[in-house]
């Protein structure tokens, strides 16, 4: 049995507010819900054409950019009720985008998109805000890594994770991360021994307590204060 959207938990981020039974049993129709990946599995990969966007139903992704040497670099990560595809919306993909544990995701298919971004207004306004979004995120890793320290960018990387749960609907306190520190160092631009290092020094400060990658927020005010500020909910990709 397929979950109806409105009953989704994860509507409320996913979607366009403001559907009315009709449009909402439109973009159903037009949804392919519920396909899933093993951790691992490339949900699409860089240089593949634009077939679609993916929501995010359950798990997690992570994107990558590959130089012309084959250096690998990490440019999002991605949670439940978020939107991918964003970079080959245009006519093929940049990036290339696995499933960081066993996931699920929605899709609406690059021909119904089109339709429904003619017959929904709300669809199309939707989508033109996240690619927005999606922008900003971008310019944000830039700045993050540009100008910060590497305790900064940590923090902030924790700090959005965080705020991402809250909206989810989720502890912003208590959490998991999918992602190895192996990825996160390469995402943040330092070595994994930076990495583990800093993650040791906020657990001496009783800032932030880690078992393994469970996460708790000792001090939630004190994270917020030592952080930067990156609250949109799709900045740090993390």
């Amino acid at each position: 049995m397929t979950l109806s959207c409105d009953l989704c938990a994860l509507s409320e981020i996913c979607l366009p507010a403001g559907l009315n039974d009709d449009e909402l049993a439109l973009l159903e129709k037009n949804v392919l819900p519920s396909l899933k990946f093993k951790k691992g599995e490339v949900l699409y990969a860089a240089s593949e054409e634009f077939s679609g966007l993916y929501a995010v139903k359950s798990g997690s992704f992570k994107s990558a950019v590959s130089s012309s040497d084959g250096d690998a670099q990490i440019v999002g990560f991605h949670m439940p009720g978020e939107l991918i595809g964003f970079d080959g919306y245009d006519a093929h993909h940049t990036s290339s985008v696995v499933a960081l544990e066993n996931s699920m995701v929605c899709k609406v298919p690059g021909s119904h998109l089109d339709f429904l971004c003619s017959n929904i207004k709300s669809v199309s306004k939707h989508i033109h805000s996240m690619i927005a979004n999606d922008v900003r995120a971008h310019n944000s890793v830039l700045m993050l890594i540009a100008q910060k320290s590497a305790e900064d960018r940590v923090i902030c990387f924790l700090k959005n994770v965080s705020d991402r749960n809250k909206k989810r609907g989720f502890s912003s306190v208590d959490f998991t991360l999918s992602m190895p520190r192996g990825d996160i160092a390469n995402y943040l631009g330092m070595a994994p021994e930076t990495i583990s290092r800093l993650l040791a020094q906020l657990q001496d400060d009783k800032i932030v307590e880690f078992d393994r990658r469970n996460v708790h927020i000792i001090d939630y005010n004190e994270l917020t204060r030592r952080s930067c500020g990156h609250e949109d909910p799709s900045a740090v990709r993390a």
